[in-house]
């Protein structure tokens, strides 16, 4: 009876080690988290700026963002009913400034978009559907994490457009 106690004792203070250890590994990962502001003209929401923002404890290296097409559609047209976007791969586009080589806790790398994207002359922009990819490596790890985050413009009764946050896709 007393083996088994012990055993039971042992047994239970390992798995609570093993998960204290688990806790304690996810609080050092980095957390990266992206915000879009209102934008500058807000007739023309590519004029936003979106920050991305490392709030993770450890630094982070290799820091690149791209901006990956969902769905643009000009006004008058109407979404496709249950059109998912698919933001697989590696491609997207992105600018020299996007692409830094280092970002530490609570710092932060704003991607603007102004110019990127224009339209022309007649068409406006009715329902947008875009992601921001940001690839990086946690400082002393090997290897290379992406996070995908989803951002959805839409124009209000006002004629203003508005970015909304979607939900960040794995």
């Amino acid at each position: 009876m007393i083996h088994l106690k012990r055993r039971v004792v042992w047994f239970a203070s390992g798995a609570a080690t093993l998960l204290g250890v688990f806790v304690a590994a996810l609080s050092v990962l980095p957390r990266i988290s992206i915000s879009a502001s209102n934008p500058v003209d807000p007739v023309d929401p590519f004029s936003a700026s979106f920050p991305i923002a490392n709030n993770g404890l450890i630094p982070i290296r290799d820091v690149r963002a791209r901006i990956r097409l969902g769905r643009v559609l000009t006004g008058g047209y109407s979404p496709i009913p249950g059109f998912v976007s698919n933001y697989e791969g590696r491609g997207g586009f992105r600018r020299p400034e996007w692409e830094i080589h280092y970002l530490r806790k609570n710092e932060k790398l704003t991607i603007r978009t102004a110019g990127l994207f224009t339209l022309g002359p007649g068409p406006s922009l009715g329902d947008d559907d875009i992601a921001i990819a940001v690839s990086f490596r946690p400082l002393l790890l090997p290897f290379q994490r992406e996070k995908v985050f989803r951002f959805i413009v839409r124009q209000r009764t006002d004629g203003n457009f508005y970015w909304y946050s979607g939900i960040p896709n794995p």
